[in-house]
């Protein structure tokens, strides 16, 4: 078995500028097999009052073989959705949405969607919208269970929120907001921002790794796999020393690559594959 074309997930973020059969069809001639679902509008538009037809998304995974694995939601500022609302009726509309998701998730029988802690104002304690998204990310967690489906929580980078960024906030997060059905989504470019490793997110939580939107950069960027500072092969070591189970979701939100993300993709795959190669040699 070919354990990157296996682990691999295409995400439609830097495809945005193409229809989405586009993107179905260009990383099922490239190789994947899975798929996560960024929910912007001209792809597929989902919103507090409601959603497409799941049947679109379910007609092309079908057509072109691929699995839908996780969805993603649009959530940061300045996205109407945050986990943190404070205004009443910003809160309606975003739990309304996140609810939306989950809706939909079970419609399509994806086990996962992606969630961050949403963002604070400035002139108020960072302690107050903790625990209005740990309220907030509570009450879709049951909701989600009732539909049997996974939430991946994801840290952000310092400009993004000033809640969960680094591993010590997600810590207090998870043990906050207390759902088994509550995980994580590591995201390598916050991780970069927070100059933090993946072992030692892996030394702290272990199988609470489910997902990974695995990207490049300087050390920050989500650049495409080859094209910043990380080192490969080390990084796929510790997943794999690690017995990581999910996949390498490629987040690659650059605008360098809009233009052709299909040959961006391919890129990546090369080294990727190129790296566990090197791996497997040693191994022998």
């Amino acid at each position: 078995m070919d354990y990157i074309s296996e682990r691999i997930c295409a995400m439609n973020i830097h495809y945005r500028f193409y229809p989405i059969e586009y993107f179905f069809s260009e990383i099922s001639k490239n190789g994947f097999k899975n798929a996560e679902i960024w929910l912007c509008p001209q792809h597929f538009e989902i919103t507090y009052r409601g959603y497409e037809d799941s049947s679109k998304l379910k007609e092309l995974a079908n057509k072109y073989g691929i699995k839908l694995a996780c969805l993603c939601a649009e959530q940061n500022n300045p996205k109407p959705s945050n986990m943190a609302a404070r205004d009443e009726r910003i809160i309606e509309h975003s739990i309304n949405y996140f609810k939306n998701l989950i809706n939909l998730a079970s419609e399509l029988e994806v086990p996962k969607i992606l969630l961050t802690s949403g963002w604070a104002y400035f002139d108020e304690p960072v302690e107050k919208a903790f625990e209005r998204s740990v309220s907030h990310m509570q009450e879709l967690a049951d909701y989600a269970k009732q539909k049997n489906v996974t939430i991946c929580v994801e840290p952000l980078q310092k400009f993004e929120t000033r809640l969960v960024n680094n591993i010590d906030s997600m810590e207090e997060y998870l043990n906050a907001v207390d759902r088994e059905n509550v995980k994580i989504a590591l995201d390598t470019g916050a991780l970069g921002g927070a100059n933090e490793s993946i072992k030692i997110w892996f030394d702290r939580f272990k199988d609470r790794i489910v997902h990974c939107h695995y990207v490049d950069g300087t050390p920050t960027g989500h650049l495409p796999i080859g094209k910043g500072n990380r080192n490969i092969k080390e990084d796929l070591e510790t997943f794999l020393a690690n017995d990581y189970r999910g996949l390498y979701s490629f987040e690659f939100a650059n605008g360098s690559c809009f233009v052709n993300p299909g040959q961006i993709d391919i890129d990546a795959i090369n080294v990727m594959k190129n790296s566990i190669n090197q791996i497997r040699k040693e191994e022998v």
